[in-house]
């Protein structure tokens, strides 16, 4: 960015630039020491030498001008998209495929992105554990699978789920293509992404496009993007996550209505209309 006279910057989330809430629970921060002391130098300078900003959410935009008051002028809110595959099912050949080779369960809760402490996994896994507990016909054949990647906290979270004497029942998929995550979310109960700070939370729209029921976040972006399409509980209220995990379970009629209406909601959110307006932003400014 240094030398360039006119800048339009993007920004997806605030979370390089707020590295304490990472020790959420009392968890490791989710990057070095190193890579947060360069976030914390370049992030600031970058954004206050933008000559715009396009934010994905109107959520992060309020999260960036109460870090920076002086850029609100200059900020403007561009939704993040939706792939459109996500609308039709998987071919059926190339699903039955998949879900031989990933052992697919016949029911599942779903959680797909990464396992930093922001993202709250060790609260759903603790939420999924209470109703295995007290719910356990209902959950006896149930499993909680994380497409969390080659991530560097997995091994936490066997830790977390063997404490709770869950280790048969959470199982983390380390590798996997987008042809595999399509068929992960057409074949999945619901999604269970009650996470932290999200920007926009891309699971949460690819998984509505495919039909599937969200329970998710009431913190930042999610509220937003979902409106009264999904089942939205407070992330820091693991009471209430059991609770209404266990709810969304039990109710087959509810999550139908989540369902139809998800799939609904996220029609808004084109790829193809949000490059128009980018293009026409960059037109207009630069």
């Amino acid at each position: 960015m240094y030398g360039v006279k006119r800048q339009i910057l993007t920004i997806h989330d605030l979370r390089p630039l707020t590295v304490a809430q990472d020790e959420v629970h009392g968890q490791r921060a989710s990057q070095s020491p190193l890579a947060n002391l360069f976030y914390k130098l370049t992030f600031p300078h970058n954004i206050r030498k933008a000559t715009w900003l396009l934010s994905v959410s109107h959520a992060t935009k309020r999260h960036l001008t109460n870090l920076f008051p002086s850029v609100e002028h200059k900020t403007i809110v561009v939704h993040s998209g939706v792939e459109q595959r996500y609308f039709s099912p998987p071919e059926a050949t190339i699903s039955q495929m998949i879900i031989k080779k990933l052992e697919l369960p016949e029911r599942y809760l779903l959680y797909v992105g990464n396992a930093e402490p922001s993202k709250n996994v060790p609260a759903m896994i603790g939420a999924f554990a209470r109703c295995v507990r007290q719910y356990p016909e209902r959950f006896a054949s149930m499993q909680f699978l994380l497409a969390i990647g080659k991530d560097r906290h997995a091994s936490e979270c066997i830790r977390i789920a063997r404490e709770w004497g869950i280790e048969d029942k959470v199982r983390i998929l380390a590798a996997f293509t987008d042809e595999e995550k399509h068929v992960l979310y057409s074949r999945a109960t619901l999604l269970f992404f009650v996470t932290h700070g999200e920007g926009f939370g891309f699971p949460v729209v690819e998984a509505q496009a495919s039909g599937l029921p969200v329970l998710a976040s009431n913190d930042a972006s999610v509220p937003e993007i979902t409106g009264e399409t999904a089942f939205l509980v407070d992330p820091s209220d693991e009471q209430q996550i059991t609770r209404n995990l266990a709810e969304m379970v039990f109710e087959d009629s509810l999550r139908n209505q989540m369902a139809v209406a998800g799939r609904k909601n996220v029609e808004r959110f084109s790829w193809d209309e949000t490059a128009r307006k980018v293009l026409d932003i960059y037109q207009f400014l630069m």
